[in-house]
């Protein structure tokens, strides 16, 4: 599995907007198998940008996210935005076509400082 940072985003964006812990099948996106979501969530909490109880039981593994990380809030921040995010998006690909993760975030975030400085 790769990771999908548009599925980072929209993760991100789901758990910021609920008041109340998200499990894994809460947050079934259109299309996006049980697996991948499970295998973004560890990544997410790996990287410390979301914080995740992981239970295993019969039925398999289990997950419920408690919240953002400041890390992950900071770089919901940066990309919450759609236009920041397809500028970031646009940047990374017609140049070295993926990133890691500080890429994303410090493209983002230069992003967002040229929208609001006027540049």
């Amino acid at each position: 599995m790769r990771r999908d940072m548009d599925l980072v985003r929209q993760i991100l964006l789901d758990v910021a907007e609920s008041q109340v812990p998200l499990t894994a099948s809460a947050l079934a996106i259109d299309s996006v198998p049980p697996e991948l979501i499970m295998f973004h969530l560890r990544l997410m909490h790996h990287a410390d940008l979301i914080e995740v109880e992981f239970a295993n039981s019969i039925g398999g593994a289990t997950a419920s996210v408690q919240r953002l990380t400041w890390a992950g809030s900071d770089f919901l921040e940066a990309v919450a935005s759609d236009d920041v995010w397809s500028k970031t998006k646009k940047l990374i690909a017609k140049t070295t076509g993926s990133a890691p993760f500080e890429v994303f975030r410090a493209v983002a975030v230069q992003v967002c400082k040229e929208l609001i400085l006027g540049k």
